[in-house]
């Protein structure tokens, strides 16, 4: 409507023509068929103008009435129009002599495109006349076009093009005369708005023109800034902060090629906290405004890569718009594409079930920033770190990942632990396995839910305790901004901003696991005591790997960025007591931490020679020599015995060698017959022992089994409960026992499989450090590319050998770089081979008792008691972490004063620095 024009012209400076009686429908993703458009009303169509191209003077005087009907404003693209000049002169003196080829040219949206690339280039080869006259004949072109365009959405899009492009040769045309005094004008940043009544999809909440401004108006901005920190400084401003608010929550959501059912599920899980926390009435989120004090980002990794289902969905709910991108876009060097909306969605199970709930959730501001280009996760974290939360400067920050559902109170409960103490820098919830009871058949997801629960209950359970979290997961952890703002989140980029090739392997591999980096960061920050907590009944679940390919394609990742990341952890943890601020106790408490970390480190070191060698004394020197009892062999032959020993071997050796050759380069999805071999094999080994067992032996009685437990001391069955036991107790203090009881089976039958096959696996591949990258493309966009000279013969020249030692310099540094990673990968490989061998051979050769011919006796109970005690300080610490998290639930009502008081804080500050207010 006319009103919402004058409005909006008014706040952007550019011209948005609307029809609100037209019935637009945008095609859901939920139906086939290409999307249906009402015929406009004619009525309410922009004025057409007549020009010749011939006649310079009315060509340019139709360009001049229309940006004197819709003048730009900061910070617009352009800001004023000057006359007619000698350059559209000489453009009308060259049409005229070529007056049959111009006529011949047919004026259409391609190419008045193509004339405004031609127009870029010329840019960015420093040929400016030319670049005016390209500028001016796509303009014009798009003048003529947009009022052919029926679309009137599209056509109120070609019309703002065609102004900017237009007003930009104006521009660079005054330079010129000017005689080109100073540098060359950069282009200034610009916003369009888009009104959304008659836009939305079915499960969207209905807008109408009488809607408030926020809740009908969709801003997109193309953001051209190379580097992701210049983003405020060139001039880019969120809506938020136009209007002045700075949202005290920020979310990021980052995806990549993920579905519209995972969206989906994953922003109503948002807005469910959101509605959660507006129901606690905390300050800074009380009453019906409570929804402007939170925002949420969903970075898109790579505008090609993108799902067009999701993409589909997020245009139905207001946060995208193709027309607007693909035709702003021309001539712009766009490195993300930044689309603002208040999205409200309907409330349902699913997505069909929405369409027809007349329920809504409260308003969700949106920035959907989706990047031109595949840069990886960490790329996206930067977007949302040093772009949008840098100018936003919120109190916390909550990192999420798409199809990751965190459950209602989730966010509430990692705001009141960080509320509730000053001193906690981050928090993170337990993440769970979604819907794990139907799939505790597949012994994959079964054995990973044993996993995640014992890592939640008794890891993050003890870290917690002592206030440093190894790692809070990049798929749902929350920060307190200030405490990471600055050096912290400069190491946690620095695998951006440090070429790979003076990086390294080591640290190439370090920041696959870079979520951890960022946490040591956070403890030992320079003059801060900041202190990580890990938040139970933060729940949010997520979808995990069904097969055992995926699985070894993920783990490797995670187990290689764990391990460097954990040795450089322990390696600079003298920075906690030289730099930090932390109390002495705490000092204290952290050094045993330290102490428990570098036996972890050893113990997984030689994780393969430590299992190889409860295999070879407990099956096969105990099944030769029945050492142990507890299988009476006397009375198979020992021929047999040799046989089933060496079978036993064999099997055992060769499915190691397999999986070693196997790592070495392939991909898990290559050789996926591989991995079910060696777990065939495996289970081969343990059917083939309860055989013999049952077979061969098959008078063997209860008391047998009798005269084995008698043999056990006291000290010998503390340390089996120890060893084993503690899951099920601590699981039970957690009330998460029938987890571990429905799970336990299915992890123990995989767990030679995880040391074996997961470790090989990935130590074969250190030299692989791609982590959720899925092929990274250059950052060429659509803008002027870097040029010089006259453009004559002998500039072409110099530049194509320019062009050719630059990409030769390239493949000379990629070949070092690639030959000192499989160096690295090669050397540490056969170390790690060796180690654990010769800890294999020497313990073999040395554990012997001369009396009695006993091998292993001595290795084994050091081995079980280790295991012991690093169960029982896991146990203590979960206990520890219980009696924490009931005193955090007892003072909970007390976060409502914290909040008062440090929003009364806030304020203060705020009116000493406006939001609207940056540097």
């Amino acid at each position: 409507d006319d009103d919402f024009n004058q409005q909006n012209n008014a706040l952007l400076g550019v011209p948005v023509w609307q029809d609100s009686n037209t019935d637009i429908q945008n095609g859901s993703y939920l139906e086939a068929g290409t999307p249906h458009r009402s015929a406009p009303d004619n009525s309410r169509q922009p004025p057409r103008h007549q020009y010749s191209q011939s006649n310079p003077s009315t060509r340019h005087h139709y360009a001049q009435q229309q940006l004197e009907q819709q003048p730009y404003q900061a910070p617009q693209m352009v800001k004023n129009v000057a006359n007619p000049n000698r350059v559209l002169e000489d453009v009308h003196r060259q049409r005229q002599s070529n007056a049959i080829a111009v006529n011949a040219v047919p004026a259409t949206t391609e190419e008045a495109f193509r004339l405004i690339a031609v127009g870029v280039t010329a840019e960015g080869e420093k040929r400016y006349e030319s670049a005016v006259r390209s500028f001016l004949d796509g303009g014009e072109m798009l003048c003529t076009v947009h009022e052919q365009e029926t679309d009137m959405h599209v056509r109120s899009l070609l019309n703002q093009k065609a102004t900017q492009v237009i007003a930009w040769a104006e521009t660079l045309n005054r330079w010129i005369e000017s005689g080109r005094v100073g540098a060359a004008p950069k282009r200034d940043s610009f916003k369009v708005g888009v009104d959304m009544v008659n836009r939305l999809g079915t499960c969207a909440g209905p807008v109408s023109s009488h809607s408030p401004a926020e809740l009908r108006t969709m801003y997109y901005t193309p953001c051209a800034n190379k580097v992701v920190s210049n983003f405020t400084n060139e001039g880019y401003r969120l809506h938020c902060i136009e209007e002045g608010r700075s949202p005290q929550l920020l979310v990021v959501i980052t995806m990549y090629n993920e579905d519209e059912v995972e969206m989906y599920s994953t922003l109503k899980k948002v807005a469910n906290n959101i509605e959660h926390i507006k129901s606690k009435k905390l300050p800074g989120y009380e009453g019906d405004d409570s929804w402007k004090n939170i925002l949420v980002c969903v970075v898109s990794d790579g505008r090609t890569k993108a799902n067009k289902g999701t993409l589909a969905f997020l245009r139905d709910v207001g946060v995208f718009d193709e027309d607007a991108m693909n035709i702003m876009m021309v001539g712009v060097d766009v490195q993300c594409h930044v689309f603002e909306f208040c999205v409200q969605l309907k409330k349902g199970k699913d997505i069909a079930d929405s369409i027809a709930s007349k329920h809504l959730y409260p308003p969700t501001q949106v920035v959907f920033a989706l990047k031109e280009h595949n840069a990886g996760k960490l790329n996206s974290h930067e977007w949302y770190f040093n772009a949008f939360a840098e100018q936003i400067q919120p109190e916390y920050t909550v990192l999420l990942d798409v199809g990751t559902m965190p459950t209602a109170r989730a966010f509430y409960l990692l705001l009141a632990a960080m509320e509730l103490d000053p001193q906690v820098g981050g928090t993170c919830g337990e993440i769970a396995v979604d819907r794990p009871i139907p799939h505790l058949c597949n012994w994959v997801i079964a054995a990973q839910h044993f996993e995640y629960k014992i890592s939640n209950i008794m890891d993050k359970s003890l870290e917690s305790v002592f206030g440093f979290i190894s790692v809070l997961p990049g798929a749902f952890s929350a920060y307190r901004y200030k405490a990471i703002r600055g050096p912290p989140l400069q190491a946690y980029f620095k695998s951006l901003t440090t070429p790979m090739h003076e990086l390294g392997a080591f640290q190439g591999n370090m920041y696959l696991a870079e979520d951890r980096i960022l946490c040591f960061e956070l403890l030992a920050r320079k003059g801060q005591r900041w202190t990580m907590q890990y938040v139970k009944d933060a729940i949010a679940r997520t979808d995990v790997p069904t097969d055992l390919t995926a699985l070894i394609g993920q783990r490797r990742r995670w187990l290689n960025g764990s391990f460097f990341a954990l040795v450089y952890t322990i390696l600079n943890w003298g920075r906690v007591y030289t730099e930090s601020n932390h109390s002495y106790i705490r000092k204290f408490f952290l050094c045993i931490q330290y102490a428990y970390m570098t036996a972890n480190v050893g113990l997984s070191w030689i994780l393969p020679a430590n299992f190889f060698l409860v295999t070879y004394y407990l099956v096969i020197i105990g099944f030769l020599k029945d050492n142990w009892g507890y299988i009476p062999t006397d009375k198979i032959s020992p021929y047999a015995k040799q046989i089933a020993v060496q079978v036993f071997s064999l099997l055992y050796g060769s499915s190691f060698l397999v999986q070693l050759v196997a790592g070495l380069g392939n991909k898990p999805k290559h050789i996926k017959y591989v991995p079910y071999n060696i777990v065939a094999y495996i289970y081969i080994e343990c059917v083939t022992t309860w055989w013999w067992q049952q077979e061969l032996v098959p008078d063997h009685s209860l008391a047998d089994i009798q005269g084995i437990m008698d043999n056990f001391n006291l000290v010998d069955a503390a340390a089996f409960v120890a060893s084993a036991g503690v899951f099920f107790l601590a699981s039970a203090l957690h009330c998460e026992l029938h987890h571990i009881v429905l799970s336990f089976v299915q992890y123990m039958a995989l767990l030679p499989t995880f040391v074996n096959i997961l470790n090989t696996y990935s130590f074969c591949n250190l030299h692989d450090l791609s982590w959720g990258t899925k092929g990274l493309e250059s950052s060429d966009g659509h803008g002027p590319k870097a040029g010089g000279g006259k453009g004559n013969f002998k500039d072409a020249v110099e530049k194509k050998k320019a062009e050719e030692a630059r990409k030769a310099k390239e493949a000379k540094i990629k070949d070092e770089m690639e030959g000192a990673f499989q160096r690295f990968r090669s050397t540490l490989l056969i170390f790690w081979l060796l180690c654990n061998l010769g800890f294999a051979y020497t313990i073999i050769v040395l554990d012997v008792n001369e009396a009695t011919g006993q091998q292993g006796l001595a290795y084994l109970k050091f081995l079980f008691y280790t295991v012991a005690v690093f169960n029982l300080v896991r146990l203590v610490g979960s206990i520890l972490f219980l009696f924490s998290s009931f005193k955090l639930k007892i003072f909970r009502c007390c976060i409502r004063g914290t909040m008062e008081e440090r929003i009364r804080a806030k304020a203060k500050r705020r009116s000493q620095h406006p939001p609207g207010h940056l540097v």
